[in-house]
Formats: C-alpha cells, sequence, structure tokens
C-alpha cells in the first residue's frame, strides 16, 4: 500500500523515460546487453510505421499470449507454455468495511487448506496493510472469491450479490 494510491510508483518511474502512448510492440529481441524493441506508432494522425529502438533492457508487461508473441527469442518450450498453458484466474472481490477490528496482525489470510471447499480465496485486511487509512477499531476487509464461483457471478447485478452468498 502506497499513501497517495498504487498509481503513484508507476507514475514515478514511468518519470525518468520517455513515453509512447498508443503504440504497439511488435518484438523484442535480445542482443548480449541490450534488447531492440520494433514498435508501431498507432496514434491517430501519428507518424505510423514500425520502428526500430535499442535500450538497455525491457519489461514485457501484458497478457501471457502477447508475451510469446512479442518476445522472440523464447525457446519453443517456453514459448508454447506462455502461449496456451497460463490460464488467467477471475476474481471478484468485496470490500467490507467492519465496525470492530479482527484481531488478526496479518494482512492477507489465505484459505489455502480449504481452498477447494470454500469460495473465498483470501481475504486481505486493508486496515493492516496500510494502518491510519480507517479510523482507529475500525477495519475493511477485502474478500476475494475464487476462479469457479467469480466466474459464475461475473456478469450478475452487484446489488444481488450478498456476502452471506460467499
Amino acid at each position: 500500500a502506497i499513501k497517495d494510491g498504487m498509481q503513484t510508483y508507476p507514475e514515478h518511474v514511468a518519470s525518468f523515460f520517455d513515453q509512447q502512448l498508443n503504440a504497439e510492440v511488435l518484438s523484442v529481441v535480445e542482443r548480449g546487453d541490450e534488447v531492440d524493441v520494433t514498435w508501431r506508432d498507432a496514434t491517430p494522425g501519428g507518424p505510423g510505421g514500425e520502428r526500430t529502438e535499442t535500450f538497455g533492457g525491457a519489461v514485457i508487461a501484458t497478457l501471457a499470449t502477447q508475451a510469446a508473441k512479442i518476445h522472440t527469442g523464447l525457446d519453443e518450450y517456453r514459448r508454447d507454455w506462455l502461449a496456451t498453458k497460463v490460464d488467467h484466474a477471475t476474481i471478484v472481490q468485496a470490500h467490507v468495511g467492519l465496525d470492530v477490528a479482527p484481531k488478526s496482525k496479518a494482512s492477507m489470510v489465505y484459505s489455502t487448506e480449504v481452498s477447494d471447499k470454500t469460495k473465498v480465496l483470501a481475504v486481505n485486511l486493508e486496515h493492516n496493510k496500510a494502518p491510519g487509512r480507517v479510523p482507529d477499531g475500525k477495519a475493511i476487509a477485502t474478500i476475494f472469491g475464487c476462479n469457479d464461483w467469480s466466474r459464475s457471478v461475473l456478469e450478475d447485478d452487484n446489488d444481488d450479490l450478498l456476502i452471506k452468498e460467499l
């Protein structure tokens, strides 16, 4: 938890670099201590066309299937693993204000021992994660639903989902 919100970290890091919005990365090729990034400007009315620039490194932060296409230096096993084996979980979460803070000092409680028997994947105790964000003695808990349950209620109206459903 960051005092002014999670977005402040990437905003701060981004301030050290040139940024290009509306760009499609086509490939990242490792060459020794550098990487070549080939990308296309997709800005409406922009210069367009493909460009390749060299950098000291790159972080490919995208969906696994896209990363498999972009990172051209992957061997066949890793490319196939990213493209076909990595699944993405759907997690519905409920934020609940509590009148009394639980005695637990943990910031996250996982249901690992009963995860195959419950709809709850984990509970984040936000008041322990980021002290001072709620009034003294109060608490906020975020309940994370398991993948199967979350997918089954994803299109439901929020008013129809009650905590007792979990």
